[in-house]
């Protein structure tokens, strides 16, 4: 039996060595060179005497860039002289939200006055407000179904406290506002927050 396996085992390793020579055929072999204590303790010497990089001095060696006077006009046209702070599109925004809540609240965004609520109107949609805070389901009050039939819709609506409603209450408004806004009002509206009429 043990002759049976040696046999097996000198055909496997005949085997194994043709595949060698078929994966490198000219038989080229390269020595291993052992690594001796003292390489190490160099390479480790050179890691710890490096300094980093000075600022004058680039990773790169002795290579400097040429710059002729046709690439330095175009870096001056990108650079500018003068080092005052640029607007930024988020300056822009704060700018115009602070410009709209200085309106006078006698004025409306669009700078025409509207006319002086009744006590019983701001009573009624104060009211509804109030019932918007625990609506779930049902009929909701006909003021505030009337409310995008208004021409100073948006005043009625910040009387009713829409930041308290309740969930439903949000979904329901949300649908008849929705619904009954002409699209003109809401153009009307559109010109009036980016300032064209």
């Amino acid at each position: 039996m043990s002759s049976k396996i040696l046999k097996e085992a000198l055909i496997q390793q005949k085997e194994i060595q043709e595949e060698t020579d078929a994966q490198n055929p000219n038989n080229i072999v390269f020595p291993d060179e052992p690594v001796t204590q003292t390489q190490v303790d160099d390479d480790e010497d050179d890691i710890d005497n490096f300094a980093g990089f000075s600022d004058n001095h680039s990773q790169f060696g002795g290579y400097e860039e040429e710059v002729n006077e046709d690439e330095e006009k175009l870096l001056e046209a990108f650079f500018s002289k003068d080092a005052r702070p640029q607007r930024t599109l988020a300056d822009i925004i704060v700018e115009k939200i602070k410009e709209k809540d200085q309106v006078p609240s006698g004025l409306s965004a669009g700078n025409e006055p509207f006319p002086k609520l009744d006590d019983s109107i701001i009573e009624v949609y104060k009211s509804v407000g109030e019932i918007f805070k625990k609506y779930t389901s049902g009929k909701l009050p006909l003021a505030f179904k009337s409310i995008p039939a208004k021409q100073h819709w948006e005043e009625l609506l910040y009387l009713t406290e829409p930041e308290k409603w309740s969930p439903n209450a949000v979904y329901q408004a949300t649908r008849i506002l929705a619904s009954n806004m002409s699209s003109k009002k809401e153009k009307l509206k559109g010109a009036e927050f980016y300032g064209s009429a």
